[in-house]
């Protein structure tokens, strides 16, 4: 499944609804960080650039200009948890 979304276009459903997810969590919550966690955070990581400027691509004004996206680094850090990240 995650290879298909990689291979696939931007403008894929899986990404539209990926991106989308991720700008409503901006808006919203107006985090300074999101991280992707277990296994499909992990195997995103090839694509943070891809992700990133899909996210930036009409992101509201109201979410804060400095957040990040970024990954996981290990498939168990969904287990772990979030609060364990650095």
């Amino acid at each position: 499944a995650i290879a298909g979304l990689v291979a696939a276009p931007d403008d894929d459903p899986a990404w539209v609804a990926l991106v989308r997810t991720i700008r409503i969590v901006h808006a919203l919550y107006r985090p300074h960080r999101i991280v992707l966690l277990g296994g499909i955070g992990a195997r995103l990581g090839d694509q943070l650039p891809r992700l990133h400027r899909l996210v930036r691509d009409g992101l509201t004004k109201v979410a804060r200009a400095d957040a990040s996206v970024d990954v996981a680094a290990s498939d168990d850090l969904g287990a772990i948890g979030a609060a364990m990240l650095p």
